[in-house]
């Protein structure tokens, strides 16, 4: 599988999975719809930013490894890196978004340390992995186009 390929199924698994995380956690959000054809619409534009930050992370770990297919091989020491990455880009995120007032939380956002809510934090550090490996399934299940026509 090319890893044009792999990133589409990235994107798109990235997708669906955290429009359902940012559909599930609206209830700690300020200002937010609940349940309506406006919180879907909001919480597809929030995850499409989520699963570009996914596809860039695989893009830059392809880079690094230098293997199209690492995220079949998430070995400790990238788990760790995933981890880490999501963490930081996380706390950046909702250190913006908090400081412009791009959103607010309600009382029933758990707060991390750091002034972040706990919910987008986990978002960003679990759902890129739990992607990777749905993706990476996916391609065992459904071959890609090259592999069809070879």
């Amino acid at each position: 599988m090319s890893g044009r390929s792999l990133g589409w199924r990235i994107l798109a698994v990235a997708f669906l999975l955290n429009v359902a995380w940012e559909m599930i956690q609206m209830f700690a959000y300020a200002n937010m719809p609940v349940r309506s054809l406006q919180s879907l619409a909001a919480c597809s534009v929030a995850a499409l930013g989520d699963g570009l930050y996914v596809v860039a992370l695989y893009w830059v770990g392809r880079l690094l490894t230098g293997d199209i297919q690492w995220v079949r091989h998430l070995t400790a020491r990238r788990i760790i890196m995933v981890l880490a990455c999501g963490l930081g880009f996380a706390l950046v995120i909702e250190h913006i978004a908090l400081l412009h007032r791009f959103w607010q939380y309600r009382k029933n956002m758990p707060i991390l340390p750091f002034g972040v809510g706990l919910w987008p934090v986990l978002q960003l550090m679990i759902l890129p992995l739990v992607t990777f490996r749905v993706a990476s399934g996916l391609s065992r299940v459904i071959p890609s186009k090259r592999h069809v026509n070879e």
